[in-house]
């Protein structure tokens, strides 16, 4: 049904629209931090049964569904920010788990700082208190720490 400039579904109720975000959103935390730990040896289907009982539990817990939505668009960047870093480790990993080369890593860095200072305007995320400009500076400078902090990690090449 299409009604003046909003689309709308008739199967799904706008009540139940937090809940069902709130339950994806914890399974979908719960299951990648499983499956990237190992924590139960890499088990998948016991991974996705833990995730859906965190889930439930999770919304059941009314309180915790309205503060998620609430922080849900904060919760996201941080998740992102998380599995890009997680992303950048694996990609400047060698087999045997020990970096040899921190270019593929700071290159990915500068890029995306470079793309975030770019694109900031449409992003605009800010959050209570902090101005758009602001979060801009303090993302800049965490990636610019993180660059540092992965080419100081990083052992000299064997010449």
């Amino acid at each position: 049904m299409v009604s003046g400039n909003l689309m709308t579904l008739a199967f799904i109720d706008p009540a139940t629209l937090p809940f069902v975000g709130a339950f994806i959103f914890v399974f979908a935390v719960v299951f990648g931090g499983l499956t990237y730990t190992g924590v139960l040896g890499g088990n998948k289907n016991v991974n996705v049964l833990i995730s859906i009982a965190f889930a439930i539990f999770a919304v059941l817990y009314e309180p915790f569904v309205a503060s998620l939505q609430a922080y849900i668009p904060f919760a996201a960047v941080v998740m992102v920010i998380a599995f890009f870093i997680l992303f950048l480790k694996k990609v400047s990993a060698t087999g045997s788990g020990e970096r040899s080369d921190a270019w593929p890593a700071l290159a990915l860095l500068a890029f995306a700082m470079i793309l975030l200072g770019a694109f900031w305007d449409k992003i605009g995320f800010s959050m209570p208190g902090i101005s758009s400009e602001n979060m801009l500076w303090l993302i800049g400078i965490a990636i610019i720490a993180l660059i540092f902090w992965v080419a100081y990690k990083t052992p000299p090449a064997p010449r």
